[in-house]
């Protein structure tokens, strides 16, 4: 008998596991940091559209915009306003040849396809705006609404486009986003 525990029976000795990996916790940080990488790719691509199309998305909506201020000039009533149409047919034109030559279009690509017959579709649909407005006399007022809103959006296109690229491109792009300022400003100035 061991004289250290007086008396008392000795205590089964306890084997030495190793601590338990805390593998819920793990899995609960990884389960959220997927969770958090899927969120992020969800929404860049949401907000950002397909980047590898946002060039011809660009010239296909400002090739529109400029088809429509040229067919515009000869139902607008105000000579002023018919004046600044005018220069913002010309901005369009000029800036949007510049954007195309700089980038090539695949023509019989399938998404390329797709985008142009998505436009297609807002052509048709503007148009029908359009000539309501003219039978219902209120053409210049609703082609001012028209053509100031597709110059913000392109503007916004081309500004967020000139930030992914560079050389000649970002320098078309940075002199249309100034151009439509301009034309922007001349808009709002009419009364």
């Amino acid at each position: 008998m061991d004289p250290t525990f007086k008396g008392l029976a000795a205590p089964v000795p306890k084997s030495a596991k190793p601590p338990k990996f805390p593998v819920k916790v793990l899995l609960l940080v990884f389960g959220v940091l997927m969770l958090t990488m899927i969120a992020y790719v969800v929404l860049t691509g949401y907000f950002a559209g397909n980047s590898a199309y946002a060039p011809l998305e660009l010239s296909l909506r400002m090739d529109t915009a400029a088809r429509m201020s040229k067919d515009a000039t000869v139902n607008i009533k105000n000579p002023s306003f018919s004046k600044v149409n005018s220069e913002i047919s010309n901005i369009l034109s000029s800036d949007n040849g510049e954007i195309q030559r700089l980038v090539p279009t695949g023509r019989n690509d399938p998404t390329s396809k797709k985008y142009r017959s998505a436009e297609k579709s807002r052509v048709e649909k503007l148009n029908e705006d359009l000539i309501a407005a003219r039978n219902n006399g209120v053409f210049d007022s609703e082609y001012k609404t028209i053509i100031r809103n597709e110059l913000v959006v392109l503007q916004k296109a081309a500004g967020k486009l000139s930030k992914r690229t560079t050389g000649d491109f970002k320098s078309a792009l940075i002199t249309f986003v100034d151009h439509a300022e301009i034309a922007i400003t001349r808009l709002d100035s009419l009364n």
